[in-house]
């Protein structure tokens, strides 16, 4: 495997392409991913201006992985010999910026704040973000926004409380610039039953976990002071989940949220989430058909063969949550969890 690495200014002008030993490097679903890189002392492109916190670097792989776009900040590592630089995924320049105190939406779609969110910030100090497509369906929602950072916005409320929607901040290269691109779907991915992670084949490690915490009755109270009449209420509970494994309740508050649709939303979001444990696997895949690397991406759903797990084997369409490659051993660790 090569590796094109090209490092770029804070506006992501193109400033030289690096030799560096690459360490793991990893894409999160809806999450920040992160790269780290050694780079000899000696090298005379290792200097304070390419390797200042805040410039831009974009890895090109040779293997089928995507590219890998981000930014330089904190730690840097020195040991005499080697500097190791680290970089975090274009999804943390959202977390650089917050809404101004007192930024309201009424009646919006979470791709539309999305947009808006971005151009707002850009137009107070460039983001290096320009706005690509979103998806605009979904229910309309009105949230209150207090110095609200942009990246825990999007994660909870526009990709989990709002609605169910991914995000990404995508990178890539034009006209001598690194650049990054926001996109929102309703889903992230497609459905790919012909790829085939399976045991003893193209996988080399396989961990399956069973997880909770199982809840299968909400009670979410949004806006208000009082507990009266007067405050905005929701309850979801699932029959099938509570005759399996019994009654379980939990409670949330969520005072920022003053529609109903929105707070019966939420509810039915974290019911689906908690009213049955989630299979987790933890695989380690190696770049082999049915599943070489350039067959599936972050957000997909594959099949998983694991005829050593679960009660009489494992087969599965699952969808891939976490993708960290390690050039070192060639291979790609996975967090994945079972589709619905």
């Amino acid at each position: 495997m090569t590796a094109r690495v090209l490092v770029a200014d804070r506006v992501g002008r193109i400033l030289a392409e690096l030799e560096p030993e690459l360490g793991p490097v990893s894409w999160r679903l809806n999450g920040v991913g992160k790269l780290t890189l050694s780079l000899a002392r000696t090298d005379p492109k290792v200097t304070e201006a390419n390797l200042r916190f805040g410039n831009r670097i974009l890895v090109q792989f040779d293997n089928g992985l995507p590219n890998w776009g981000g930014v330089i900040d904190p730690p840097r590592d020195w040991d005499g010999l080697h500097v190791g630089v680290t970089a975090y995924s274009g999804e943390y320049l959202l977390g650089m910026r917050q809404t101004d105190r007192g930024r309201y939406f009424t009646q919006a779609t979470v791709g539309y704040m999305l947009q808006q969110l971005i151009l707002e910030a850009n137009a107070v100090f460039a983001t290096g973000i320009t706005v690509g497509s979103a998806w605009t369906g979904g229910e309309l929602h009105s949230p209150d926004l207090h110095f609200k950072n942009l990246l825990a916005f999007a994660q909870d409320s526009l990709c989990r409380r709002l609605e169910s929607a991914d995000i990404a901040i995508v990178a890539g290269e034009s006209a001598g610039n690194i650049t990054f691109t926001a996109y929102l779907w309703e889903r992230r991915g497609m459905d790919k039953p012909g790829v085939v992670l399976m045991e003893g084949h193209n996988l080399a490690t396989v961990k399956l976990s069973e997880q909770g915490t199982i809840v299968n009755s909400w009670d979410l109270a949004g806006e208000g002071t009082t507990w009266g009449e007067d405050r905005l209420m929701s309850h979801a509970q699932d029959a099938d989940s509570i005759d399996e494994f019994g009654f379980r309740q939990d409670s949330a508050v969520y005072s920022d949220t003053s529609n109903q649709v929105t707070l019966d939303g939420t509810a039915a979001s974290l019911l689906a989430e908690s009213a049955q444990p989630h299979n987790i696997l933890t695989l380690e895949a190696a770049d082999l058909a049915p599943a070489a690397f350039a067959d599936y991406d972050v957000g997909d759903s594959v099949r998983a063969m694991l005829h050593s797990y679960g009660f009489g084997g494992y087969d599965y369409m699952i969808r891939v949550l976490t993708r960290e490659y390690e050039p070192a051993a060639g291979t790609c660790d996975l967090v994945v969890q079972e589709d619905d």
